[in-house]
């Protein structure tokens, strides 16, 4: 059996760890599952000797996958402080408010990802205070990344682009992020 959709799922601190290797998905470990008015408050992926990914969520390969009118506070690991994605992920009406992670403070994105309706605030990492994406489509429209933080680059976005991908920003506000290079956007190309 499996879930294919979690409506009204509230989960707090939780922790997948390990001594040795790597860790994936702190509170959820998911793949082909649809989310609606899900919180995860609080949790970790954490190993003491390899790579942790999505403090929150580890979205599996597969088709796409949806996350609406959620909430993903303070949740931390290594890749993804909120969430690490292998697949394409549409987020509409969801906040991701202070996660932490060394790429992707909010969302690590190892697919395409398309954010509408959203909010990023107070998150922080070396590299895409808020948002990390490398040579995938990024699309962004209707958001608001507010006093996200990276060390590095990227306050807000750090994007790597590779030729042939649908990317843009639209209608969307990127307020009061920092970072030492591009406080707001990091990028190999341009945007719409």
């Amino acid at each position: 059996t499996s879930i294919d959709n979690m409506n009204n799922v509230y989960i707090i601190n939780a922790l997948a760890s390990t001594d040795s290797g790597d860790v994936h998905g702190g509170a959820i470990y998911c793949n082909g599952v649809n989310l609606n008015n899900v919180t995860v408050i609080g949790s970790r992926a954490a190993t003491d000797d390899g790579k942790s990914y999505g403090g929150a969520i580890y979205w599996v390969s597969g088709g796409q996958g949806y996350l609406i009118n959620s909430t993903f506070e303070r949740n931390t690991a290594n890749y993804g402080g909120a969430i690490c994605n292998l697949r394409t992920i549409n987020v509409d009406g969801t906040s991701f408010i202070g996660n932490v992670a060394i790429e992707g403070g909010a969302i690590y994105c190892q697919n395409a990802v398309i954010l509408t309706d959203s909010t990023f605030e107070l998150n922080s990492a070396k590299r895409g205070g808020a948002v990390y994406v490398q040579k995938f489509n990024l699309q962004i429209d209707g958001s608001t990344l507010r006093n996200n933080t990276a060390e590095e680059k990227g306050g807000a976005i750090y994007y790597v682009h590779k030729s042939g991908l649908t990317t843009f920003i639209r209608n969307s506000d990127l307020v009061n992020n920092t970072a030492c290079q591009g406080s707001a956007i990091y990028t190999s190309s341009r945007f719409e």
